[in-house]
């Protein structure tokens, strides 16, 4: 896909309650993605659900050599979000 751009999706079923990262869609602008996190992550009734473009993602800490960039998976969500049980 040209001038695709890769996005982490994050979502939480009840208000109050942690975001979890849920998985991610490439897409080539922003509603692209908001429409395909709405078709892919669709098994569950979300009470929220957003995406973020990963180059807006910041590292807060971490090993130097393992500096985050946009051509592999996430090794972990971004701090303060957690994810399913058995999810990586």
């Amino acid at each position: 896909m040209k001038g695709k751009r890769t996005y982490e999706v994050f979502a939480r079923i009840n208000a109050g309650e942690p975001l979890q990262s849920i998985g991610s869609v490439d897409a080539p602008s922003d509603e692209f993605a908001k429409q395909y996190a709405k078709m892919f992550y669709d098994e569950e009734d979300w009470e929220v659900m957003f995406v973020v473009d990963r180059k807006n993602i910041l590292k807060v800490s971490g090993d130097p050599g393992h500096e985050y960039d946009d051509v592999g998976e996430l090794e972990a969500p971004p701090a303060g979000f957690t994810t399913q049980a058995g999810e990586r």
